[in-house]
């Protein structure tokens, strides 16, 4: 029989041979792994037989570093693999027989091996702007007294993305503190998405961080589980609106100041008798500190008394005055 890719010129018996070799593809077991026992399924007889050779290394090309092909194994049911720790291994299955009318016949192989357990990494934290949310009732029964106002929330949305080599199931503890505080806060335990809504109502207004947490409990016994950490860039919380002061009118002309405690001032309107609002600029012509004075030219109010003011920072604060003129 002749082949090309490469030529060989072979010749073919009608007899088997006393010897074979089959040696396996390398395996990547992905992370540096502990590998315990090697089983086979192969049919013998007490003519013929199989056994197996490991060797194993650390790089995906079989080099001088890799080991050389173990002692051979040659209990199917009961070979226990005693190397070290490896990234890649291979096999290599000797088939012997003493009878050119009997053969071995191998049909598969299975390596038992447990991967090295590597910590989790939270690698990036996002947190969005607050953002208004409104709390409905669930049912109005008509027949008890009518339910408290619907309840006007802000929260910031805060999500972030982790990632485990093992592929564990990764839990999530979160915990945040004042830029200038010691203390961390706990703030959510036992999250299993990376996700969490917070709302700002619950703490006081400053400049904060975010720690993140990941762990691989739900994936690894309590001795060999793996965590870290990740802080967030500093965050603002806001919750608690501007304050109109020093209110005065003369004429057709009103003055007055805005001040918020934590945040910009992003918008002040101005309207008669709460129908239609019209924008007013601060004295300087930008809203771009926490302390604004505005002067509004009201022309000719005519008839309408009430004078109303809506101030906003830039977390979406806002409150209203009202005078009468």
């Amino acid at each position: 029989m002749i082949t090309n890719n490469t030529p060989t010129l072979a010749r073919l018996e009608d007899s088997f041979s006393s010897k074979g070799n089959y040696i396996s593809d390398v395996y990547d077991l992905k992370i540096q792994s502990r590998v315990g026992r090697l089983y086979w399924d192969a049919e013998t007889t007490p003519q013929c037989g199989v056994s197996l050779f490991v060797r194993t290394g650390n790089t995906k090309n079989i080099d001088s570093t890799w080991s050389q092909w173990s002692a051979p194994y040659t209990d199917p049911e009961n070979s226990s693999i005693n190397i070290p720790d490896c990234r890649y291994i291979q096999v290599k299955a000797l088939l012997n027989s003493r009878n050119a009318l009997d053969t071995p016949y191998l049909s598969g192989i299975k390596i038992y091996y447990v991967q090295a357990n590597l910590g989790p990494r939270v690698k990036s934290i996002n947190i969005e702007k607050a953002s208004a949310k409104t709390v409905l009732p669930v049912e109005v029964d008509k027949t008890k007294p009518a339910p408290l106002p619907a309840k006007n929330t802000r929260s910031l949305t805060i999500t972030w993305t982790a990632e485990d080599p093992n592929n564990d199931k990764l839990n999530y503890t979160v915990s945040m503190k004042k830029t200038t505080a010691a203390n961390w806060i706990p703030v959510k335990e036992n999250l299993t998405e990376p996700k969490l809504e917070l709302e700002m109502e619950l703490f006081q207004d400053g400049n904060y961080i975010l720690k993140v947490e990941a762990d691989d409990a739900l994936s690894n016994p309590p001795g060999a589980v793996k965590s870290s950490f990740l802080l967030s860039s500093p965050f603002i919380i806001d919750s608690t609106p501007p304050v109109i002061s020093s209110f005065s009118a003369v004429g057709p002309k009103v003055k007055f100041n805005v001040q918020d405690q934590t945040s910009i001032i992003s918008e002040v309107l101005y309207s008669f008798e709460g129908k239609i609002w019209y924008p007013v600029f601060p004295v300087d012509g930008i809203n771009d500190s926490r302390a604004e004075s505005y002067e509004a030219d009201l022309k000719s109010p005519g008839t309408r008394k009430v004078f109303f003011i809506k101030a906003r920072d830039e977390y979406g604060n806002s409150s209203v005055f009202q005078a009468e003129l």
